[in-house]
């Protein structure tokens, strides 16, 4: 029964995971370079060197350039293929997640814990996006929990899994795998006051560096050594330490912020991560599980407290740990217990929310002055405050588990709603998918400075970069038919080209930037 169980909750994650992941293009700056990075090294048949748009890339490592190189082979270079990794690294999660809260708690709590995640908005847009974080997470939740029943149970297979963990989480995005599974270790032990040597030996130390070094030493020496050490320091220098010490692409922000993506996005049910802490905090001697849970959660949003770029993904592999601690909450009997303050509040809270959330969609779209004509996309998510009535409906009727199940239904469903009818409405008003059937049949199409990276996916050919106005002026002379990307920030430079007009122009979904495209209808004169 059980294994029927995980195989139907592993197939149902899956599926729910991938349903639909192509209604909308590959659009955000990481996806689409992600995704043509991948391409590139299949056409090229190389499997060490990065690279978009023809140039070295040094964001990321290659583990998810891998397994989209695979999906390509299978399905053809394409969104759902780029995306169909994420989808199983999400399948993998819920499964480990259920599996962990199932031996440490109850299976009513499991099931509660994996639907915490699989009703989080957040959840199943970071495991349907082609970029590295959904192996991160998959790597580290394996870690994470594998380090435990190595230090709980001392079996050397269990710290063998939680050193691959690492090694594949490091193939993934880098030390950061490294670094937070070892540094939540060292504070778990020191809450639990364990520190001794015979307990570090439970992790084999020796022998599991050794694994990790097995699987991340030969690519990482391959690509320093291909590139001449470009990659290293690119990678290493500005992707890791630079990210770090300060906020990069304008994603910046004040030291609570992981703290609040946190709350947000492990929305509806992080209403009530403030009884489930305390519940965990006033249990940890009888359930160290949970314990370490709450340690796990503390450790990554708390290194990232401190990061100069905060980014919403950077807290996620703390989910699945709060997921658990939040099952042995939402599982518990409901006697009396939502007549207390904080439960009150907590439910006050998720009353609010599921009303407001369609007018805040509609009234966001309204704001937008390149949306207002679709802000009607709000009330597609009425679903929202239906499961706000059946939620209150139930509660009356002392029903805590329905209510709960009322609230889990109206976010699921909305998840399918956005994926199937909102977003492929919202998708049409991008730029690039606006512009691609006049841009397919030009010849000479660069960039200028910056341009979205989706174009370069889509049109399916290298578009050169060009960053001064007199490389332009020498475009311009050598084909009198170029066609130029750019963004607004840059109009400016191109004015001394009067024969360049602006053909189109509007700015990037969810991004500051706007595109736009201009062609040159005469001949310009020497200069």
């Amino acid at each position: 029964m059980s294994l029927l169980l995980y195989v139907l909750l592993f197939i149902g994650s899956f599926v729910f995971l991938v349903f639909f992941n192509d209604s909308t293009m590959l659009y955000g700056l990481d996806e689409t370079k992600n995704a043509q990075c991948a391409r590139e090294m299949l056409v090229r048949r190389d499997w060490i060197v990065p690279t978009f748009n023809g140039e070295l890339r040094t964001d990321k490592p290659p583990l998810h350039y891998y397994v989209m190189m695979l999906a390509y082979r299978l399905f053809g270079v394409n969104g759902f293929a780029a995306r169909l990794g994420s989808g199983l690294m999400g399948a993998l999660v819920m499964l480990m997640t259920f599996r962990m809260a199932e031996r440490h708690l109850s299976r009513l709590a499991a099931l509660w814990s994996v639907t915490a995640l699989l009703a989080s908005l957040h959840v199943s847009v970071q495991f349907r996006m082609s970029v590295p974080d959904p192996y991160l997470i998959a790597s580290l939740t394996l870690a994470f929990w594998s380090g435990y029943e190595a230090l709980t149970t001392g079996k050397a297979r269990w710290a063998y899994l939680a050193w691959l963990g690492m090694g594949l989480g490091t193939l993934a995005k880098g030390p950061v795998a490294l670094l937070l599974p070892l540094l939540t270790a060292v504070v778990f032990l020191t809450l639990m006051r364990q520190w001794s040597w015979s307990v570090l030996q439970r992790l084999w130390p020796l022998s599991g560096l050794g694994l990790f070094a097995l699987v991340t030493v030969p690519w990482y020496w391959a690509v320093h050594q291909q590139t001449g050490g470009a990659w290293t320091q690119g990678f290493f220098l500005k992707h890791n330490l630079g990210r770090y010490a300060a906020a990069m692409e304008g994603h910046g922000g004040f030291w609570g912020l992981p703290l609040l993506y946190v709350l947000v996005g492990l929305l509806p049910f992080s209403v009530f991560l403030p009884q489930a802490i305390r519940r965990v905090v006033h249990q940890r001697r009888r359930h160290p599980f949970g314990l370490f849970c709450l340690t796990v959660a503390g450790v990554v949003v708390g290194f990232f407290m401190f990061s100069g770029t905060k980014l919403p993904n950077y807290t996620v592999p703390a989910y699945p740990f709060l997921a658990v601690i939040l099952g042995g909450e939402l599982a518990r009997p409901a006697e009396g217990r939502q007549n207390t303050l904080s439960t009150r509040i907590s439910l006050g809270v998720l009353a609010g929310i599921m009303l407001l959330l369609p007018v805040a969609v509609a009234l966001a779209l309204y704001l937008d002055p390149h949306l207002r004509h679709i802000a009607w996309v709000g009330g597609l998510f009425f679903l929202l405050p239906l499961g706000m009535a059946g939620m209150l409906y139930y509660l009356r009727k002392q029903q805590r588990q329905l209510a709960l199940l009322a609230v889990t239904g109206a976010f699921t469903g909305s998840a399918w709603v956005l994926y199937v009818l909102a977003y492929p409405v919202v998708d049409r008003e991008n730029p690039v998918q606006a512009t691609l059937p006049t841009l397919k049949g030009r010849e000479a199409v660069v960039g200028y400075r910056h341009f979205n990276p989706a174009f370069v996916f889509y049109l399916n050919r290298r578009i050169p970069l060009l960053d001064t106005p007199e490389q332009m002026h020498r475009q311009l002379l050598a084909h009198p038919e170029t066609t130029v990307i750019t963004r607004t920030d840059y109009l400016e430079e191109l004015t001394r080209y009067p024969n360049l007009f602006v053909i189109h122009q509007r700015r990037d979904l969810f991004e500051r930037p706007t595109t736009v495209i201009l062609e040159r209808r005469e001949s310009i004169s020497q200069r």
